[in-house]
């Protein structure tokens, strides 16, 4: 299916304590794609190396920056999967810090806003500690067949005020540069189409001069 910009998609009218999450992972799944933001469209991005699966839903919110310039990163601790692509409402409820060869990752972990059965899931200190491990084993393990310049590490875990406090200042980088990128994507297209024109052009220009030769 096609979605729209993830420019244009709102981050949600409660943000930051309930956010919009695109998920390009689905729970209990190995594959995590990337939405491709000029033409709308699915992309395989990564394929999981190890014998493990997403403990959850993984997914971006959109109208944020992460300090590597892409969208902020966000594990939906669901009880059911949600569908590739669909767009959820999230409760935050926590900050998972992660390193990888890149440098910080943090992650959000929320829950689905509406789902009865997760009511209970406000904080950090209310989700169980088994499913903190769960999580934490999952980001600690997931590269580790990777190659040596592959690799994560959890390096703990922080209250939901440190989460609306990276969503927070995600907004303020994507206003100061979300606009400035769009910008350069559009130009981009526009450069490319221009030069598309231009070889088709210049493909009849030498048919042309083929003949009268």
């Amino acid at each position: 299916g096609c979605f729209p910009k993830l420019c244009r998609l709102h981050v949600g009218d409660k943000a930051p304590e309930v956010v919009n999450c695109i998920i390009t992972a689905p729970k209990n799944t190995a594959v995590q794609y990337d939405v491709l933001p000029k033409v709308g469209m699915l992309k395989v991005n990564k394929v999981l190396h190890s014998a493990i699966l997403y403990p959850g839903d993984y997914g971006s919110i959109p109208q944020t920056y992460g300090e590597d310039g892409s969208p902020i990163d966000c594990i939906c601790l669901s009880v059911f999967p949600l569908p590739l692509g669909c767009v959820a409402q999230l409760r935050v409820v926590a900050l998972l810090d992660l390193e990888d060869q890149n440098g910080p990752n943090s992650k959000i972990v929320a829950v689905p806003n509406e789902e009865p059965r997760l009511l209970e899931y406000q904080d950090l200190d209310s989700i169980p500690i088994h499913v903190q491990k769960e999580c934490a084993e999952f980001f600690n393990t997931y590269r580790n067949l990777e190659g040596s310049d592959s690799w994560a590490r959890v390096t703990g875990w922080r209250p939901k005020k440190a989460a609306l406090e990276r969503i927070i200042a995600g907004r303020e980088r994507f206003f100061a540069f979300g606009t400035r990128i769009e910008d350069l994507e559009d130009r981009e297209q526009l450069v490319e189409a221009r030069l598309a024109s231009l070889e088709q052009k210049e493909k009849l220009l030498d048919q042309r001069l083929a003949k009268l030769e």
